[in-house]
């Protein structure tokens, strides 16, 4: 919508305006059916857009079709490519001068990603998509048939731009490790990720100290059987924290220890015969 400029000197306008006029120096400017048709089909076009039914008399239907509007969240159609590349076509395209900070665009993933991938809106160009941790996508956060909600940053990827995934239905979120004790925490960080139980019985010995360098936090589970009553005691950072002595039938003994080690920490075993020492480790 604009002002009837092609009409200007009918319609009696002054610099592309409408105009009260000077008496005697210049006439007021005079409105038509068909500006005024076209200034109320635009503001129906809103309403309309807005799903909103016109009301003669109420003048706050437009602003209300605005707000609603703003409210109401455009899901575009992926329409990448090939793996990993996704891109989308807006109602109005964007350019070079509309990519700023924080616009935000939703599509529906039409393929799941397999590792790093890129997104171009309206053929502005590929742009590398990254996770709130600002590192390009490793595989799996969009998730076919997912939504994708993604925003634009100018400065990310060395200062030339890219899309910050802000999450996607269905999908994990590639987040920032966590520093503080009310932040999420990755996958990385949980205490026994990524472990597994590894028989070490043939590398450890009794009395003898040892330093937990994995940086991870590691699980002793240990067995022994004798035909004397010797315990099996565990030390972690010189404390005793896990002691067993069991007298079987037949008068021979067992023990068994199960105890946690943080990462940094010495630990060791004292009173151990022959049997089998397991870890809980990267």
């Amino acid at each position: 919508m604009d002002y009837p400029k092609s009409r200007a000197s009918e319609l009696g306008l002054y610099n592309g305006k409408f105009t009260s006029g000077i008496p005697g120096l210049r006439p007021a400017s005079v409105d038509d059916a068909a500006f005024m048709n076209d200034l109320v089909d635009s503001i129906l076009a809103v309403q309309a857009a807005a799903g909103q039914l016109p009301i003669e008399g109420d003048v706050s239907q437009l602003l209300k079709g605005v707000l609603r509007l703003i409210q109401k969240q455009v899901i575009l159609d992926d329409a990448g490519s090939g793996p990993n590349i996704y891109s989308t076509s807006n109602s109005v395209p964007l350019s070079d001068g509309t990519l700023t900070r924080g616009l935000e665009q939703r599509f529906v993933v039409g393929h799941t990603n397999t590792g790093a991938g890129t997104y171009s809106p309206d053929g502005l160009g590929n742009k590398p998509i990254l996770g709130l941790d600002l590192q390009p996508l490793k595989g799996g956060e969009l998730i076919a048939g997912g939504i994708a909600t993604l925003s634009y940053s100018p400065t990310a990827n060395s200062g030339t731009g890219a899309w910050i995934l802000l999450g996607c239905t269905g999908a994990p979120l590639a987040i920032p490790a966590g520093t503080q004790s009310n932040h999420a925490a990755i996958q990385g960080q949980l205490p026994f990720s990524g472990n597994i139980w590894k028989d070490m019985t043939g590398s450890r010995a009794v009395e003898t100290t040892y330093t937990n360098s994995t940086g991870r936090w590691i699980a002793l589970s240990l067995y022994t059987a004798s035909s004397q009553a010797v315990g099996l005691n565990v030390i972690v950072n010189s404390l005793p924290v896990g002691s067993s002595l069991i007298q079987l039938a037949g008068g021979s003994f067992a023990a068994s220890a199960f105890t946690l080690v943080p990462p940094g920490a010495t630990y060791g075993v004292s009173n151990w015969v022959a049997g089998k020492w397991y870890e809980l480790r990267p």
